[in-house]
């Protein structure tokens, strides 16, 4: 008895729907382990000195304010990550995306609320990204779950919570422009990286490049083809979307600190910045630095996903799942990331190391996903 028309139709639709309740799932599931490592295995506590410098300026901000006035006596206030002078007033040394993204939790007293969020919205996106290069929610699900990484980081309320759900976002809105070629998603990738830089602005340098080279090559490679207006439109609309976050960026330090182009970090301590030479009275060297990479990606390759050699694992994943266009660009963002914080003079924190790639985990789960895809598919 032959099948109806529509039941290709009705079978993808039957796919998609148990495909989002997966999603869905993992999603859920994410953030409420996140909530649990929280308050379980770090008992409520804070990994740092950053975390408590992030809430009091979502504290500060629920205010209605940028900053606060000096208290009397300020050398009795005195916290670390946090700036306390009659020009800058009493504010968070930090960018204010992060902060501002802790505002509801910190109104509710339940900092870590939001933290899963950002949970929840990293594996919902991150899975997403990954249906847009066709792979099933359970490839890119398995590699975040097992991954220790993931869950010592999202137990935290550092930023870098934050920027795995924008960064996520990101990939994912890209993917879809790519895609589709529809200007609201150029949009949402701009506004999601506007976002990352406002949060994680030296890493959101690094993931802008290999993006912008990938946008303008496909701009060029459209020039006399019938979507070229479409295709150069969206570019437009990314570009634009994500200068919003440099303008507020420069706005926010004009504020603060009187001068848009002193950061608050930098004004805190104008020796944080990267690069090489004489930092918090030591001599940080290219050697150096190639040690912090060297321990960064050797912590990787255990954290990653919990045993020794996670990170060829997931080298040779992403060789056998090889895709012309993704993976290199997918591979150049991850690795600009990791050697770019040999320039910077703080290794990390050991609890969750390494602290700054986190935000490339997204390019990680989706290049070793394609493999795994492909190893699951093959006709053994």
């Amino acid at each position: 008895m032959p099948y109806p028309q529509n039941s290709g139709a009705r079978l993808n639709r039957v796919l998609s729907e148990q495909s989002t309740l997966l999603r869905l799932a993992l999603a859920l599931l994410a953030a409420v382990g996140a909530l649990y490592i929280g308050e379980h295995i770090y008992l409520g506590e804070y990994l740092t000195t950053d975390e408590n410098s992030y809430m009091f300026q979502a504290w500060i901000f629920l205010q209605g304010k940028f900053n606060l006035s000096c208290p009397p006596l300020e050398d009795a206030f005195f916290h670390r990550m946090i700036i306390c002078d009659d020009q800058a007033g009493w504010v968070s040394r930090y960018p204010l995306a992060h902060s501002v993204w802790l505002m509801p939790a910190i109104a509710l007293e339940f900092p870590r609320l939001m933290t899963a969020v950002a949970t929840f919205l990293s594996v919902w996106f991150i899975s997403g990204a990954g249906e847009k290069l066709a792979m099933p929610a359970w490839c890119t699900g398995l590699l975040l779950m097992i991954s220790p990484y993931f869950w010592l980081m999202q137990g935290s309320v550092l930023s870098h919570t934050s920027g795995l759900a924008t960064t996520a976002i990101l990939v994912w809105a890209y993917l879809a422009w790519f895609q589709e070629r529809k200007l609201a998603f150029a949009a949402i990738a701009g506004l999601a990286w506007a976002f990352l830089f406002l949060n994680r602005s030296y890493t959101a340098v690094w993931i802008a490049i290999p993006l912008s080279v990938h946008a303008l090559l496909c701009l060029h490679q459209s020039l006399g083809c019938i979507d070229f207006k479409r295709i150069f439109a969206g570019t437009i609309v990314f570009a634009a979307c994500s200068s919003v976050g440099i303008v507020m960026y420069l706005c926010y330090n004009h504020i603060i600190t009187g001068n848009a182009l002193t950061s608050t970090f930098l004004y805190y301590d104008p020796s944080e910045g990267p690069g090489f030479g004489s930092v918090h009275g030591r001599e940080h060297t290219p050697a150096t630095g190639g040690s912090f990479l060297k321990n960064n990606l050797t912590a990787l390759n255990v954290n990653l996903w919990g045993f020794s050699g996670s990170l060829f694992a997931w080298l040779a994943l992403s060789l056998i799942g090889w895709r012309k266009i993704i993976t290199p660009l997918f591979l150049s963002a991850t690795f600009l990331v990791w050697v770019s914080y040999s320039a910077f003079w703080f290794p990390g924190i050991l609890e969750v190391q390494p602290i700054y790639y986190y935000e490339t985990l997204p390019f990680v789960i989706l290049t070793a996903a394609m493999g795994l895809k492909r190893l699951f598919e093959a006709p053994w």
